[in-house]
């Protein structure tokens, strides 16, 4: 945040267990401050259940975490919104509560949903300033369809969320090298290689460029790219890739 000036900063995304949605406001206007407005909050109801029986951090059934998301967007944007918060639900409550300093952005940094099920779409239409979300491209036009559909009908422009696509990026000289580098990838997601292969971006230059260019045909108005934890992938998607998009 302190060592850059144009870049968006975010997550993806917070597991909304980890911490109380009024605490996570406030760290959360904080660094909208210091960024001077570049941040969004990416939010999901976690899944990793391990990470919480590892921390001590109760693990609810997934209809309760997407209960508790919906509460603590309601939590969040009343804080950054109003001059004293009251909210009452199921699982937070505020009473007569400040936030200050409020965000720069207003009325608050965009709130970003994660997660691929129909219910996050759902939550998304209703709530989010965009949805990302990690799966095959015919599975991603069939949810944007029903994204904007939703929007709609809760009184929403069709296109008021943004849609982003998570994907890893493994470049090699051809599409079968590429898949050989994706086994281990594809194993660690459980998916079939050919699953891994359509919801990714894999091969060439020229290969990587077409892929991305058929996600935004199915829906998606950003990438947000995964490199391999190496020195050179970043480097050659921005030499190589980047003037394809052009």
């Amino acid at each position: 945040a302190t060592v850059t000036k144009h870049v968006k900063l975010s997550n993806i995304v917070l597991c909304n267990l980890f911490r109380n949605p009024a605490l996570l406001a406030k760290m959360a206007s904080t660094l909208d401050i210091i960024s001077e407005g570049r941040l969004i909050l990416g939010l999901g109801t976690g899944w990793f259940k391990p990470e919480c029986t590892a921390y001590g951090i109760p693990w609810e059934p997934y209809l309760t975490r997407l209960e508790m998301l919906k509460e603590s967007i309601n939590v969040i944007r009343s804080l950054w919104k109003e001059e004293e918060a009251n909210f009452t639900g199921k699982h937070y409550q505020v009473k007569d509560a400040f936030l200050e300093p409020k965000p720069i952005q207003k009325p608050g940094p965009p709130i970003w949903l994660g997660g691929s099920s129909h219910r996050i779409v759902d939550i998304a239409a209703k709530q989010a300033d965009g949805w990302d979300c990690f799966d095959t491209k015919e599975n991603i036009r069939r949810k944007v369809q029903n994204l904007k559909e939703l929007s709609e009908k809760n009184g929403r422009g069709r296109d008021s969320v943004e849609v982003s696509h998570s994907s890893y990026v493994l470049m090699a000289e051809s599409l079968d090298k590429a898949l050989e580098l994706a086994k281990p990838y594809a194993i660690a997601r459980n998916e079939s290689l050919e699953e891994f292969a359509d919801s990714n971006l894999l091969g060439s230059a020229e290969e990587v460029a077409e892929q991305a260019l058929e996600f935004v045909e199915v829906g998606v108005d950003r990438l947000l790219i995964w490199f391999p934890p190496d020195d050179t992938s970043a480097e050659a998607f921005c030499d190589q890739v980047l003037p394809h998009l052009k």
